[in-house]
């Protein structure tokens, strides 16, 4: 069954983004945006069918435990993001952070770094540049966030200093994916974010 679904994994990503663009952009009754939550746990479940998870699971706990501490720390002190809090659409909270954000920092370094795995063998360029793709879906979803009612920030000005922070944590995440890392590139975490990257843009298009 799970080889089946394997080779399905893409298409299934495209097939569950666009219903989500569509019904955010077009069918707002419908209260798709409730459903992040869902969307994202699918989404990682399929993009670790073909990983090697059992030499996962120690980074993905490292990376959600550095994730919520750094989120749960911006979101108690204003450091080192900035002043912001989250809202109800992705569910349950942790002091005041949603815990799908802990899943979502391992995801989103986890497809930035397979994207860069496909085109760069040096490792400190490689790391470098997979931060770099996952700043560029942050500085994507930035403005929708508020829309989607993810989190807000203070007087609705986003800091220069949370694109800085989280170019910051999110070298620490890549980086520990990338320790000892003999995985095959994972097709289905890189065409992932792509999927995103465009999700993201016509989210920014279409969202008023």
């Amino acid at each position: 069954m799970f080889t089946t679904i394997k080779k399905y994994v893409t298409p299934i990503l495209i097939i569950l983004y666009t219903v989500g663009f569509v019904g955010i952009c077009f069918f707002p009754s419908l209260g798709l945006t409730d459903v992040s939550v869902l969307n994202l746990l699918v989404s990682f479940a399929l993009i670790l069918l073909p990983a090697p998870i059992q030499d996962l699971w120690k980074k993905i706990g490292v990376i959600f435990l550095l994730g919520m501490s750094v989120e749960i720390l911006g979101v108690a002190t204003g450091y080192p993001f900035g002043n912001y809090h989250y809202g109800d659409s992705l569910g349950s909270k942790l002091f005041d952070v949603p815990i799908i954000i802990g899943i979502n920092w391992f995801m989103t370094a986890y497809i930035s770094y397979h994207l860069a795995k496909s085109f760069l063998n040096n490792p400190y360029i490689r790391i470098v540049s997979a931060t770099l793709l996952m700043l560029l879906l942050d500085f994507l979803l930035e403005p929708i966030a508020p829309k989607l009612d993810y989190w807000h920030w203070e007087n609705d000005v986003i800091p220069a200093m949370n694109f800085v922070s989280w170019y910051l944590v999110g070298l620490a995440c890549v980086y520990i994916i990338d320790l000892n890392n003999n995985e095959t590139i994972n097709r289905s975490a890189r065409n992932l974010f792509f999927i995103q990257l465009v999700f993201f843009v016509l989210l920014n298009l279409f969202l008023e």
